[in-house]
């Protein structure tokens, strides 16, 4: 018996070496394999138009990076008000890349011709070039994939996290939209990013509750995370402008950890905590999202009113040239969103399976509320 319990002992010790020595090399095989899906294939994603106009605009990034702030690139009032930068720094990064500067690039397309006349007019980018523009959207991708797997590990368990691995790559929705040319792909990744420094953020916090040694430089380190927090939000609305909807969730995280944290230390602290960490987290967002777009430099509040005032015109020009196509009233919104996020879009993409997924989302949802 005595025996037995050694062999078990050692075999035991064996597999912990095993599998700590196969986490050092998860993450970086993870995201090779990611990698591998997300950019093969680029070129078979079909195109749309607006990744030209996207392309085309990506002639900033030089004026940018040169800190030519003066350039009528800024001063073009449709395309610089329409939608943030960010995504076109980011198409440019892969275009350099491939070595396609801006004497290269395609002219942007006119969705008031057909396709025909757009080619003929130089509006349609070279396969090559799309390619390449591509690229950094599905690195972008792939990186968000394994920030949320981490995530998913942390909140759940390891099984959970490959399991949504399993769903996230092999979502053709995601494939599809991820790698377009376009703000989607570096929208996530800065979401994400604000996720996970919101994570450490409240960890740092719990550790500071807990009866950290040194206070002031835990309290700056927690402080520290609601910065980086704030950077990738406002980095995530210079993608597109609806990522600044994580906006309040700084100020918003910081006040409900204050108050649903057991504190072994004064109330008065905790509140210095919540404010400060509040207002530098709503400084840091306003900050980085002025940053990335020399538009908005002259004025930052007009301008950026300027952006939301243009981007809610467009939406109801085009939902009345395309009246067919909206959804009328809440019934009619209230069949068509399910079908689309439980039923169309989903990797378990069966007859039954929209109700399989709204079971599986209100239980995460019961969870998560449980768990708060």
């Amino acid at each position: 018996m005595g025996g037995i319990d050694i062999d078990e002992g050692k075999w035991g010790m064996k597999w912990g070496l095993l599998t700590r020595s196969f986490r050092w090399f998860e993450l970086p095989l993870l995201l090779c394999l990611l990698l591998v899906v997300f950019c093969s294939g680029i070129e078979t994603v079909s195109f749309h138009s607006d990744e030209s106009q996207w392309i085309a605009t990506s002639s900033v990034f030089e004026a940018f990076i040169k800190g030519n702030f003066d350039s009528p690139l800024w001063n073009e009032p449709y395309w610089n008000l329409t939608q943030p930068q960010l995504a076109r720094y980011t198409i440019a990064l892969g275009r350099l890349a491939g070595g396609y500067r801006v004497r290269d690039l395609n002219r942007p397309w006119d969705h008031g011709l057909s396709e025909v006349a757009n080619i003929s007019e130089g509006n349609m980018p070279s396969p090559e070039l799309i390619w390449w523009s591509r690229l950094p959207m599905a690195i972008l991708a792939s990186f968000s994939g394994l920030l949320l797997f981490t995530i998913v590990c942390t909140s759940a368990n390891r099984l959970a996290g490959y399991f949504f691995l399993v769903l996230f790559a092999s979502n053709s929705y995601l494939l599809t939209v991820l790698r377009h040319a376009m703000g989607e792909a570096p929208l996530l990744a800065f979401l994400t990013l604000t996720t996970v420094a919101g994570i450490q953020a409240v960890s740092s916090w719990e550790h500071i509750a807990m009866g950290a040694p040194a206070f002031s430089r835990s309290f700056l380190w927690s402080c520290g995370w609601f910065i980086l927090m704030g950077m990738s939000c406002g980095t995530a609305g210079e993608a597109k402008l609806n990522g600044l909807s994580a906006f309040l969730l700084g100020p918003a995280l910081s006040i409900l950890v204050v108050f649903r944290t057991k504190c072994s230390i004064s109330k008065a602290k905790s509140f210095i905590f919540a404010a400060c960490s509040s207002v530098m987290y709503i400084l840091v967002v306003g900050w980085s999202f002025i940053a990335w777009n020399p538009v908005l430099y002259p004025d930052p509040l007009w301008r950026s009113n300027e952006m939301f005032r243009n981007r809610f015109s467009e939406m109801r020009v085009q939902a009345q040239a395309s009246a067919s196509q909206r959804i009328q009233g809440l019934r009619t919104r209230m069949q068509i969103v399910p079908q689309r996020v439980f039923q169309d879009y989903t990797v378990l993409h069966f007859p039954g399976g929209k109700i399989l997924n709204m079971v599986l989302c209100a239980t995460g949802l019961c969870y998560l509320g449980w768990c708060v």
